[in-house]
This record gives C-alpha cells, sequence and structure tokens, in this order.
C-alpha cells in the first residue's frame, strides 16, 4: 500500500484514492480538524508487541549495579599524602563517571533481560510488516485482530521521533508502531478516544488506579528520609550544616520520585478502562474490579503538592476493594452523571466545565 493511502472521512472511504505528495500537506490539515466527521486511517506499518517488563524493579536493579563502585570507592583514601592521594582522586573521578555510564545502562539492560525471559518462556509476541487500519469501530492490526475503543487505553508519542508511536491495548500490552506519520496517526487516536463516550454500549473512561493512602505514607517517608540525612551529617560533622541543607531535600525529591512515577498518568502500561453501566455499577474492562455505586463511598479529591499535582475520585464499596483512580478531563462529563444521579458525595467540588472556565464575564 501506497504510504499516501486512505485517510478521508468515513463518508468518503469507499471512494478513496491515493494521494498526491503535492496533497499529504491538505491531508494533514484535515487531520486536525475533524468536526463531526468520522475520519478513517488505513497504513502500511511495522507492528511490534513490546514485552511485559516490570518497571518497578529497575530502581534496586540499578543500585545493585552500582554498588560495586560504591565499594571501590570507600576503599580510597582522597586525603592520603603526595602521590597516593592524587592517585586515589583520579580514581574516585573515574569510579564515578563508570558508575554514572553503568547506572543509564542498567536501564536498558533491565529491559533487554526482560525480553530474554519473555523469549524464553515463549511469549515472542507479535512482530512484522502488516496493514493497520483505524476508523469508528475501532483499531485493527492485521494479523492480530481488531480492538474496539474501550481496548484501547492510552497512546504514548515517542519523543524526536516522527515515524513510532506506542500504543498500550488491554490483554494484549503494548504495540509499538513505527514507518508510520506519528503525529497523523496520533491525532485521529486523539479524536477518537475523547469522542468515545459515542460509542454503542456502556460509557467508559480511561483512568490510573492507585492507592491514596499508600501514596501519602510515601510522601511523608521522603519528608522523614530527608530529615533523617540532614540530622546524620549534622552529628557526623557540625560544619556540613550546609550541605545539610543540600542533601537533605535532595533525599526527600529522591525518595518522592518513586510515589510521584507510579502515580503518574503518563505511565500508560497502568492504564486501565473502566465502564459504566445504567444500574449504577462501574466495571472495569479487564473483568478483575467492579463496585455498585450506589451503595458505595464516591469523592471527587483534588491533591496539590510541592512535586505533585492530582486530581482523582475516590471509590469506597461497602463491600469488596476500594480504588483510587487518577482521571482525565474528558471523564467530566461521566462525572456530572454521576452527580445528578446522586452518586457523587461532594458534587459541589466538581470543577467548572474548561468552555464554562474560558468563557469571558
Amino acid at each position: 500500500m501506497s504510504p499516501q493511502c486512505l485517510f478521508l472521512p468515513s463518508t468518503q472511504a469507499s471512494d478513496a484514492l491515493c494521494a498526491s505528495p503535492q496533497h499529504s500537506s491538505g491531508m494533514q490539515e484535515r487531520t486536525k480538524n475533524f468536526g463531526s466527521s468520522a475520519p478513517t486511517l488505513s497504513w502500511e506499518a511495522m507492528v511490534t508487541q513490546v514485552g511485559h517488563t516490570k518497571i518497578w524493579p529497575i530502581v534496586p536493579f540499578m543500585l545493585l549495579c552500582v554498588s560495586p563502585f560504591v565499594a571501590c570507592l570507600s576503599l580510597l583514601d582522597v586525603d592520603a599524602p603526595g602521590l597516593e592521594g592524587v592517585v586515589s582522586s583520579l580514581a574516585s573521578l573515574v569510579i564515578i563517571i563508570l558508575a554514572t555510564c553503568v547506572m543509564f545502562c542498567s536501564i536498558f539492560l533491565w529491559c533487554w533481560l526482560g525480553d530474554r525471559w519473555d523469549r524464553w518462556r515463549g511469549n515472542t509476541g507479535f512482530s512484522g510488516l502488516t496493514e493497520i487500519e483505524i476508523n469508528q469501530k475501532g483499531f485493527r492490526v492485521e494479523g492480530l485482530g481488531s480492538f474496539p475503543w474501550a481496548d484501547i487505553l492510552a497512546i504514548d508519542r515517542i519523543p524526536d521521533s516522527d515515524s513510532m508511536l506506542n500504543v498500550q491495548i488491554l490483554r494484549y500490552g503494548l504495540l509499538l508502531l513505527q514507518q508510520i506519520p506519528a503525529e497523523r496517526v496520533a491525532e485521529v487516536f486523539d479524536h477518537y478516544m475523547t469522542v468515545s463516550q459515542d460509542h454503542e454500549g456502556p460509557p467508559f473512561f480511561r483512568a490510573v488506579p492507585f492507592r491514596w493512602w499508600v501514596f501519602t505514607i510515601r510522601i511523608a517517608m521522603g519528608y522523614a528520609a530527608g530529615l533523617a540525612a540532614m540530622i546524620m551529617l549534622c552529628i557526623h560533622d557540625a560544619n556540613l550544616f550546609l550541605g545539610a541543607l543540600l542533601m537533605g531535600p535532595l533525599v526527600a525529591v529522591m525518595v518522592w520520585g518513586i510515589p510521584i512515577g507510579m502515580a503518574s498518568p503518563l505511565l500508560s502500561r497502568r492504564m486501565c478502562a473502566y465502564q459504566f453501566h445504567a444500574n449504577g455499577w462501574l466495571r472495569s474492562t479487564d473483568g478483575l474490579w467492579s463496585a455498585d455505586l450506589a451503595t458505595s463511598k464516591v469523592h471527587y479529591r483534588h491533591r496539590k503538592g510541592i512535586t505533585y499535582d492530582l486530581t482523582f475520585i475516590s471509590i469506597r464499596p461497602c463491600c469488596g476493594r476500594s480504588l483510587d483512580l487518577l482521571i482525565e478531563p474528558d471523564a467530566y462529563v461521566l462525572l456530572k452523571q454521576w452527580a445528578a444521579m446522586g452518586l457523587l458525595a461532594n458534587p459541589d467540588d466538581l470543577p467548572s466545565p474548561p468552555d464554562q472556565e474560558a468563557a469571558p464575564p
């Protein structure tokens, strides 16, 4: 298939013809303003199913790789007189540079080991040059299957790349699309993922599940670790007070980075989709969680701190597992529906719609 083919609204898809290179800029303009049309895109792309390598063990694995260099650094005596002190200082500098390189390389090493592990278990995944199609019904990959919009959890643009895009799909994990016009394809995905409430079936929204109380404990641990680092430095040497003032916040930020990273909506691998049924039940599309909102305590929350700004809904069912969901702005319409049905305990805390906020007084 020619790479300039088939990007037209679905009402004209049957008459689609390959666009010449001089019309490609016009096609790109049309992707930015769909209106009420239903765009259709068909392309031949390289599709690779990425392994399910867990992200959270990267930090301990990184520390494990760097620990030998820290041990070697502790054996050097940079305060030694004469040539020994000079050699120790140069060796310390080399060790620090090597440790920094190993720290970054350990991330790629962990991903490589995860890929080898998946292949050893026989989870090779899908990979090949195939045709993809995006339309009102969903996303189709020739040779892999068709996926409704409720199964498309997230898309990730790859920095400094205009030909690659990551798509997170329920039960299939992460698909890497290559040899595509990434921005144009992303615009079509964004269009359908924002109007997905208009699909047939129960309305749904996408959110990242997390636990607010665990998040709060980890934030408190950051404060405690930073304070402990400052006290230890001051006890070791009272002259290091200024260094302690610098070290304390650095340690706290490093500890805060773990829970903030786990709660980040940018982590598409943790994104889930939830369907709201007319009988008041909210169910995850993977079937692992459900709750009756009519008998649950549902609150809209907004929490802001030094290094985080979170908007989420807190669901506490009378029986079953509680859940906190980091929500996106496109869930506002559904939240208003819950408030109108009396399912939201604090409807007055809901923010005004973006169009009302932007309206002049």
